[in-house]
């Protein structure tokens, strides 16, 4: 990574919006945002602010980067090109360390949205098809081949026409629009003057809700709402890469700050696709309760806990009179001993934070008995010691809420119905008999109703047992 030089344009000017890059966010300016982002990619310790500002030089200086040079003025103009900027950067760093860089990204300050997942996703294209120049943008949301047009005359023409008319937006060829969040050059590119809108070169598409660069107020005040959300909202989801786990994972992390804890991850700590992974194991509290802790160091309180863990031992297919005493301990242990101190935990650390919601799963067997002609014909069994811990976590879900009343906690449960998941055509048959009009669940039909507790419109909801089951328990 020796050969990454990440380069950061903010100037003291712009006519749109005053001091534009010195604007504050969630109480972080737009530069120190974007320092963080290059230190956080952990891409190289090679980083170069270019100012004309000794406010900014100071900022930066402060965050740890020192500013050994000041733009000059001939850079600082309204009509200079961004890349010249850029060229400019890449020689006096290359003067300065003393060392020639093959690979220069720069970082736009004004784009706060921009994740560490879309500055490593521009890199690994560039890389990977050996590029000479690779840009970020999104789907472009309006298309000159179906609803742009120029007026001529009283008269409304398309943008671009084809030889057959377009009726709708989804038949049009798909334009992408750029956003100038995170740019790749090579040194050649740079060194060599290339031009951009050439060969070698290509798009790395961000999620259009984060391609967004502050150009008016009203952009500002769209990015502050955006950001609040995540800053006032850390999510911890712990099994998160289980079926219901990662399609919670999936829909939440767009609009919040996620952290996965899950045995199944392979590194202590990794963060990939917009979420922050850790490896953990739920039975073994003091891990997760270390885990909870770092968490609140580097991001703040954790406002949310769903616990999506799922276990499954061999002995669930074993005959209920031949069940040991050490057998049921453990399946106990692990359904809902394992709930209850990860509850514990959670309400803790809102206690000391003034205020958290906490989200468990229970089952339909934990409402009712199952239906076993549902498994005749099939080699799976629904085990009692699942049946005894989901009815416990409703239990205790509703003494837990009434237990911590007037300390701003919710606690819930969902108790999903069965979801699709390779079950034999015998089952899905049978258990399509006993449902009002779906049978066996999507994984988003769980991820969806937790992502309405998680909002405020579920503000009044406390110690319920939420169904999810297409009426298969009516």
């Amino acid at each position: 990574m020796n050969n990454i030089l990440i380069t950061i344009a903010a100037r003291e000017g712009s006519k749109g919006i005053p001091s534009k890059n010195l604007l504050k966010i969630n109480g972080e300016t737009l530069i120190e945002r974007t320092i963080r982002l290059a230190k956080e990619s952990s891409l190289t310790e090679h980083i170069a602010v270019s100012t004309d500002s000794d406010e900014i030089k100071k900022i930066s200086e402060d965050k740890g980067i020192n500013c050994w040079f000041k733009r000059s003025k001939s850079l600082s103009g309204d009509n200079v090109a961004k890349v010249e900027v850029i060229r400019d950067t890449l020689d006096k760093a290359e003067q300065y360390f003393n060392k020639s860089f093959e690979i220069v990204i720069d970082l736009d300050v004004t784009a706060p949205l921009t994740s560490i997942e879309d500055v490593k996703g521009a890199l690994d294209l560039f890389k990977k098809n050996q590029y000479q120049f690779v840009t970020t943008g999104c789907e472009a949301r309006k298309n000159p081949y179906f609803n742009m047009v120029h007026v001529s005359k009283n008269r409304l023409d398309i943008i671009n026409k084809l030889n057959k008319p377009v009726t709708s937006r989804q038949k049009a060829p798909k334009v992408f629009e750029l956003n100038g969040a995170v740019y790749v050059y090579s040194r050649k590119f740079l060194k060599d003057r290339m031009e951009i809108f050439s060969e070698d070169q290509g798009l790395f598409l961000m999620p259009q809700d984060r391609s967004c660069d502050i150009d008016t107020i009203e952009d500002l005040e769209y990015i502050k709402f955006k950001l609040s959300r995540e800053q006032n909202k850390n999510i911890v989801v712990i099994g998160g890469n289980g079926l219901i786990g990662s399609s919670v994972v999936n829909k939440l992390k767009e609009d919040y700050r996620i952290f996965n804890i899950d045995i199944k991850n392979t590194s202590n700590y990794k963060f990939s696709n917009n979420v922050h992974n850790y490896k953990g194991d739920v039975l073994k509290i003091k891990s997760i309760e270390k885990i909870f802790e770092d968490i609140e160091k580097e991001h703040g309180a954790i406002n949310v806990v769903v616990n999506c863990t799922h276990f499954k031992r061999q002995t669930w297919e074993k005959n209920l009179s031949k069940l040991t005493k050490e057998e049921i301990n453990k399946s106990m242990d692990q359904l809902l001993t394992s709930v209850f101190l990860l509850s514990n935990l959670a309400i803790k650390h809102f206690i000391k934070n003034k205020g958290g919601n906490l989200i468990n799963l229970s089952s339909i067997q934990g409402i009712q008995a199952p239906k076993f002609w549902h498994y005749e014909n099939t080699d799976m069994s629904s085990p009692i010691e699942y049946s005894m811990a989901k009815t416990s976590i409703i239990s205790m879900t509703k003494y837990l809420a009434k237990f911590y009343k007037n300390n701003n906690i919710r606690i819930n449960c969902i108790s999903p119905g069965g979801i699709l998941d390779g079950q034999s055509e015998e089952f899905i048959k049978n258990y399509r008999l006993s449902t009002s009009n779906i049978g066996l669940l999507d994984p988003t039909d769980i991820s969806s109703t937790i992502e309405w507790l998680v909002s405020e419109n579920s503000r009044a909801i406390n110690g319920q047992n939420i169904v999810v089951d297409d009426g298969w328990s009516l």
